[in-house]
């Protein structure tokens, strides 16, 4: 896997089922995203078994990412028809139901092979990428296959780092959105640690 962090996060246009059920074949995450943060949401493949939590786990949070003005893209390199399909099943039933969150088919593997989270070219890795408001890369992260990902942490990482962005302080081990950064010119974190202790 390709170090993305600081760096755009790789355009890219493929057809993907909308939260209304069509389908725009010519869905483009910049122009979705816009000016907002966004997390590209790779997954391995619609009708699995870790795959359907994450992806109800993430529509559960919907709207903390829509308070923060943060866009969500899920994708995987299913096709477009197997997206519709599993979200005409209800969940519980095999399938997803109606979800508020576009989500991409990369049938082609494109869009994994652009972002390395291409497994033998088969299917995507558990990949995690947030972007800021710039469409900058400043995290990623890959779960082996049987492990779902946390979505209270990956809320975590878009509240430090907008706390930066505002407040120019950097975010200490287990940072929760409430709490006291180091601030930049706080060598070793010495002023830091010294309230802490």
């Amino acid at each position: 896997m390709s170090l993305l962090i600081g760096l755009p996060a790789p355009e890219f246009t493929s057809p993907a089922v909308m939260p209304e059920g069509k389908v725009d074949y010519g869905f483009s995450l910049n122009k979705y995203r816009g000016n907002s943060a966004c997390v590209v949401f790779f997954y391995s493949m619609n009708f699995a078994q870790v795959d359907p939590t994450e992806i109800l786990a993430l529509n559960k949070a919907y709207d903390e990412f829509e308070r923060r003005n943060v866009k969500i893209v899920a994708i995987s390199t299913d096709n477009y028809p197997s997206h519709q399909m599993w979200q005409r099943i209800p969940a519980g039933k095999g399938g997803i139901g109606k979800i508020s969150f576009p989500l991409v088919a990369d049938y082609t593997k494109n869009i994994a092979k652009g972002y390395d989270v291409i497994m033998n070219d088969t299917f995507a890795m558990r990949a995690t990428f947030i972007l800021d408001n710039g469409g900058y890369v400043r995290h990623q992260s890959v779960n082996d296959f049987p492990i779902g990902r946390n979505i209270v942490e990956i809320i975590r990482i878009i509240d430090a780092m907008d706390y930066h962005v505002t407040q120019k302080e950097l975010c200490p081990a287990n940072w929760q959105q409430g709490q006291k950064g180091i601030k930049a010119n706080d060598e070793f974190a010495r002023e830091f640690l010294a309230v802490k202790l």
